[in-house]
C-alpha cells in the first residue's frame, strides 16, 4: 500500500513538474511607433501618429491558448481603463492561423462592457494592427463597429498610409482570403 502512494505521489509530481515546463513567459516592455488611420477607399484623409506601449507578459501554455497579460497605453491613455474592474488586461489569442485577440474589460461597476478592438500581432510580436471600434479614437470606446468600409486602424511599426496598409494586410492576411485593404 505504501507503494502505491509513493508511485502516485511521484507520478502527481512529474505530471506537475511537465505542466509547468511546459508554460513559457516572456516579459515585455515595447514600444511601437505606428499610424492611426482609416480603411476603405475615400477615407485617406486621416492619418495621425501614434504611440503604442504594451507592458505585461506573453504566456505560452502547451495545453491553452497564448495570452497577453499587462496594459496597453496608446498615446499615452492606458487600458484598462481607471474605471475597470481589473487592474490588467488578459487578451487570448486565438490560433486560426494567425495571432488575434478581443482588447475588452468591464467597468469597476460592472455595467459597461468596454472594447478598444480585436489586436493582430506576428508571431514574433514585431508587428501588430488594432481594429479600433467605436466613435471616439482617443478615449475608452464602448463597443462599436468596424467595416472594411469606415474601420479605423493602428498599424505599427508603421510612417505612412502605405506601410500600416502593408502591416495590416500582412496580420490578417489568413481571414482575407485574397482581399486586400487599400
Amino acid at each position: 500500500m505504501k507503494r502505491k502512494g509513493f508511485w502516485l505521489i511521484a507520478a502527481t509530481l512529474l505530471l506537475g513538474i511537465i505542466f509547468w515546463l511546459s508554460r513559457t513567459v516572456e516579459y515585455v516592455d515595447e514600444t511601437y511607433e505606428g499610424l492611426l488611420f482609416q480603411v476603405g477607399e475615400g477615407n485617406e484623409d486621416l492619418e495621425e501618429n501614434v504611440t503604442v506601449d504594451l507592458d505585461g507578459e506573453f504566456i505560452n501554455h502547451m495545453f491553452s491558448e497564448e495570452r497577453f497579460e499587462g496594459t496597453i497605453t496608446i498615446d499615452g491613455v492606458v487600458h484598462p481603463a481607471e474605471t475597470a474592474s481589473i487592474d490588467m488586461l488578459e487578451i487570448t489569442f486565438v490560433e486560426d492561423g494567425f495571432k488575434r485577440g478581443d482588447v475588452t474589460y468591464i467597468d469597476r461597476d460592472g455595467d459597461a462592457l468596454q472594447s478598444i478592438g480585436h489586436l493582430h500581432m506576428s508571431d514574433d510580436f514585431s508587428e501588430l494592427t488594432l481594429q479600433v471600434w467605436g466613435e471616439d479614437i482617443h478615449n475608452t470606446p464602448e463597443i462599436g463597429s468596424w467595416t472594411s468600409d469606415d474601420g479605423y486602424v493602428i498599424s505599427a511599426p508603421a510612417s505612412d498610409r502605405e506601410e500600416g496598409l502593408e502591416v495590416l494586410n500582412r496580420l490578417m492576411s489568413p481571414i482575407l482570403d485574397g482581399f486586400e485593404f487599400k
